[in-house]
């Protein structure tokens, strides 16, 4: 996860940063922190959307178990009848509204507007960079990038070095490959299919 410097400079979106836009958007006590379902606990639940959110920070694409865990929340949040929203680290605030909940007057809902202008992808030297994802952590950012509108994508990898823009391009074959190539290549990951992204 990136750690928050002592600056004026804008810092990534962080757990807390994402709840107080979806406070701004749906009021905080709309809000429900560490949901349970089942065993399971999820970030957030907005009862009145009868949605589930869950901040992805680094952890959810460097480790196999956390891939593996958030799996098996996925699978619950679904069988339970509610949608199950993924918002990751290297998104900003700008991104969030729009995207994920359909929400288009930004400025209503964006808790420091200078938050506008801090791009997407891995600006923050103290954040944690692709270079540094496991091999199930690729397939699942390739997975989520794949699915943001064209400019969006294109932020991302202007942040991205050669190096992880060669891996992306390993792993993806070059922008070539189906989503049932990538489950081909690492079937664990097809329950990526059913998450929102948008």
């Amino acid at each position: 996860m990136c750690a928050k410097k002592p600056s004026d400079k804008p810092s990534y979106l962080t757990e807390e940063g994402l709840y107080e836009i979806l406070s701004s958007k749906y009021g905080a006590n709309s809000i429900i922190r560490q949901y349970k379902i089942g065993r399971k606990k999820i970030d957030f639940f907005i009862p009145k959307i009868n949605t589930l959110i869950e901040f992805e920070g680094a952890h959810h694409y460097q480790k196999r178990s956390q891939i593996d865990r958030d799996l098996a929340v996925h699978e619950a949040v679904m069988e339970s009848g509610h949608r199950m929203v993924h918002i990751p680290y290297f998104v900003q605030t700008r991104f969030v509204l729009p995207f994920y909940f359909g929400e288009f007057n930004l400025k209503e809902f964006t808790v420091d507007p200078e938050l506008l202008k801090y791009p997407n992808g891995f600006i923050d030297k103290n954040c944690v960079r692709p270079i540094d994802f496991s091999v199930d952590g690729w397939f699942r950012f390739i997975y989520e990038v794949s699915n943001y509108p064209t400019p969006i994508r294109e932020e991302i990898h202007l942040t991205m070095t050669d190096d992880e823009n060669s891996l992306y391009d390993m792993f993806w074959s070059g922008g070539n490959m189906t989503d049932g190539e990538v489950y081909l290549q690492y079937d664990d990951l097809e329950w990526l299919c059913g998450c929102q992204f948008g």
